[in-house]
C-alpha cells in the first residue's frame, strides 16, 4: 500500500567543512580546461639520428655506389672463359693425331714370302741333269707364279683393313657421337638450367652466387659427359679398329703360306709326271730338292722372327699411344679441376664483394642500438610531459573524491508527498545521480511507506543512519537491494551497490 502523505521536503548539501574546498577545486578544474589543459607535447617527437648510423650510411652508400667491383668482373670473365671454351681438347686432339698419324709400317715377312714364291732360293750344287732340272724348275716357278698372282676375293678388303685405311674411318659412330652430344647439350638447355633458374626465382636467389655456382656446375657436368662421350667411343673404335687391323695382317700370312703350300705341292705334282726322268736324276734332285728345302726353311724361320719383330714393334707402338692416350685424359682432367676452382671462385667473388659492407654493417648495430637509446630518452620526456600536464587534473580529481567521501546530510520538513517523483527529489542531489543504499552501509531505523512503481510493484522507503557516520544523521530512501530485485536502477561500484536515481525515477508512478 502507498504511504500515508506527510509535509515534510528534503535538502541534500555536502558537509560543511568540505563545501568551500569543492567549490574552489571545481573552480581550478574549469580553468584549467579553459585554459586547454592537458596540453601536448610541443617539443620534437621524435629523435634524430645517432652519428654512428648517418656514417653507417654514408658508408654503405658510397660503396654501393663506387665500391671495388673487380671481383665480380673477374668472376663474370672467369665464367664466361668457361660457358665459351671449345669443345675441342687436348685428349680429342691426340686421339685425332693417333687415328691420321699411326703407321704400322711393312710387314717385313712380305719380301721373304715373296723370295719364297718367286724361287729366289739358292740352288744345291750337284752333278744332276742341269736340263732336266731346269725344266722342272721353269714348270713349278710357272706354276708358283700362276698360283701366287690366283685372284684371291678376300684379299682386297685384307689389304686394305691391314694398311690402316680403315682407322678411324666409321661415319656411323661420329654420327651417333654427335647425337649423344646434342641430347647432352638439349638437356642441359631445356631441362637442367631452367629448372635451376625455377628454384632460384621461387627463393628470390635469381642473381645469387649460389645460382651462379649450380648453373656452373651443370654447364661444366654437361661439358665433361659431352668429352667423355667422344673420347670412350673414339677410344673403343680405334681400340677395335687396330685389333681389325692385326687380325687382317694374320690372315695375309696364313693366305701366303697357303699359298706357298699350294705351289711348292703343284711343283711336287708336276716333277712327279717324268717318273723316267726322276729315276735318272734323283740323287742330284733329291739334293736340290734337300737344299731348296733347307733354304726355305731358314728364309721362312727368318720370316718368322721378322714377323715376331714387327708384331712386337706394334704391341710397343700401342703402348706408347696409350700412354698418349693417358697423358692427354690427364691433361683434359686437370683443366676440368682448373675449370671448377674458376668457377668456384666467381663464386665467393659475391661474399668477397659483400665484405666491404661489414664495417659499415657493424657500424650500423652500433648506430641502432645509440638510436634506440635515443629514443628511450625522448619518450621519457615525453611521459614526464604528459604526467606534468596531467598531474594538477588528477591532483583535483583526488581531491573531489576524498571531498565527496564525507558524505551528505539532508535536512527535512513537513511538506513530503506519496508520489515516486517527489519522494526521491531529495535522492537525486546525493553524489550527483547515484546514491549510495547498499543496506550492508545503512542502520534502518524505521518503515515510513511504499513508493509505487509503474510496473505494479513497490518498494519500501525507510527512516536510517550511515555505519560510519560518527554524527549519526538521520536519512530517508529505499534499500539498493530491495530496488535491484524490481528495477534496473542499481549499480555496483568497489563492491557497494548504489542507486541511479533518474533511472529509478524513470520506473515510479
Amino acid at each position: 500500500m502507498a504511504s500515508t502523505p506527510k509535509n515534510t521536503t528534503t535538502t541534500t548539501e555536502p558537509w560543511s567543512g568540505s563545501k568551500q574546498y569543492l567549490l574552489q577545486q571545481y573552480a581550478d578544474f574549469d580553468k584549467l580546461l579553459k585554459e586547454g589543459a592537458p596540453k601536448a607535447y610541443d617539443g620534437q617527437t621524435y629523435s634524430d639520428q645517432s652519428q654512428a648510423t648517418k656514417d653507417a650510411n654514408a658508408q654503405a652508400e658510397a660503396i654501393a655506389r663506387g665500391g671495388d667491383t673487380s671481383t665480380l668482373t673477374n668472376a663474370t670473365n672467369a665464367v664466361n672463359g668457361v660457358m665459351n671454351q671449345s669443345g675441342t681438347n687436348q685428349s680429342t686432339n691426340t686421339l685425332s693425331q693417333l687415328q691420321n698419324g699411326m703407321s704400322l709400317g711393312t710387314n717385313p715377312t712380305n719380301s721373304y714370302a715373296n723370295s719364297v714364291m718367286n724361287g729366289q732360293t739358292a740352288a744345291a750344287p750337284g752333278t744332276y741333269n742341269q736340263n732336266w732340272q731346269n725344266a722342272a724348275l721353269g714348270a713349278q716357278q710357272s706354276q708358283a707364279n700362276s698360283l701366287a698372282s690366283g685372284n684371291n676375293p678376300a684379299m682386297g678388303y685384307l689389304q686394305q683393313t691391314a694398311s690402316g685405311a680403315n682407322i678411324g674411318n666409321n661415319p656411323w659412330l661420329q654420327q651417333n657421337i654427335a647425337t649423344q652430344q646434342a641430347n647432352i647439350a638439349d638437356q642441359l638447355k631445356n631441362v637442367t638450367n631452367p629448372g635451376i633458374a625455377s628454384q632460384a626465382a621461387s627463393l628470390g636467389r635469381s642473381n645469387s652466387g649460389a645460382f651462379a655456382t649450380q648453373r656452373n656446375n651443370a654447364e661444366t657436368t654437361a661439358a665433361k659427359a659431352m668429352s667423355d662421350v667422344a673420347v670412350n667411343a673414339l677410344q673403343g673404335q680405334y681400340n677395335q679398329d687396330l685389333a681389325n687391323q692385326m687380325s687382317a695382317a694374320g690372315q695375309i700370312g696364313n693366305f701366303y703360306n697357303s699359298d706357298v703350300a699350294n705351289s711348292m705341292n703343284a711343283n711336287q705334282a708336276l716333277s712327279n709326271t717324268s717318273n723316267a726322268q726322276q729315276t735318272q736324276n734323283q740323287n742330284a734332285a733329291n739334293a736340290a730338292n734337300a737344299q731348296f728345302n733347307q733354304n726355305n726353311a731358314y728364309q721362312m724361320q727368318g720370316a718368322q722372327m721378322a714377323s715376331n719383330n714387327y708384331q712386337s714393334n706394334i704391341a710397343n707402338m700401342l703402348g706408347v699411344n696409350d700412354q698418349r692416350m693417358n697423358a692427354a685424359n690427364s691433361a683434359l682432367s686437370a683443366n676440368s679441376n682448373l675449370n671448377n676452382q674458376k668457377l668456384q671462385a666467381a663464386g665467393m667473388a659475391g661474399q668477397t664483394y659483400s665484405n666491404q659492407y661489414l664495417p659499415s654493417q657493424n657500424l650500423a648495430g652500433v648506430g641502432q642500438s645509440q638510436d634506440a637509446y635515443n629514443d628511450l630518452v625522448l619518450q621519457s620526456k615525453i611521459n614526464a610531459w604528459d604526467r606534468a600536464q596531467q598531474q594538477p587534473l588528477q591532483n583535483i580529481s583526488n581531491f573531489t573524491n576524498i571531498l565527496n567521501g564525507g558524505g551528505y546530510n539532508s535536512t527535512t520538513t513537513p511538506v513530503y508527498s506519496n508520489t515516486g517523483a517527489q519522494i526521491l527529489g531529495g535522492l537525486s542531489s546525493l553524489a550527483g545521480l547515484f546514491a549510495l543504499c547498499d543496506i550492508r552501509e545503512k542502520v534502518v531505523h524505521s518503515f515510513l511507506g511504499y513508493m509505487p512503481l509503474l510496473n505494479g510493484e513497490t518498494i519500501g522507503i525507510y527512516q536510517f543512519t550511515y555505519r560510519d557516520d560518527g554524527d549519526q544523521k538521520m536519512w530517508v530512501g529505499p534499500m539498493a537491494q530491495e530496488v535491484e530485485e524490481k528495477t534496473a536502477a542499481v549499480l555496483e561500484f568497489n563492491g557497494k551497490k548504489v542507486i541511479n536515481v533518474e533511472n529509478l525515477m524513470q520506473e515510479a508512478a
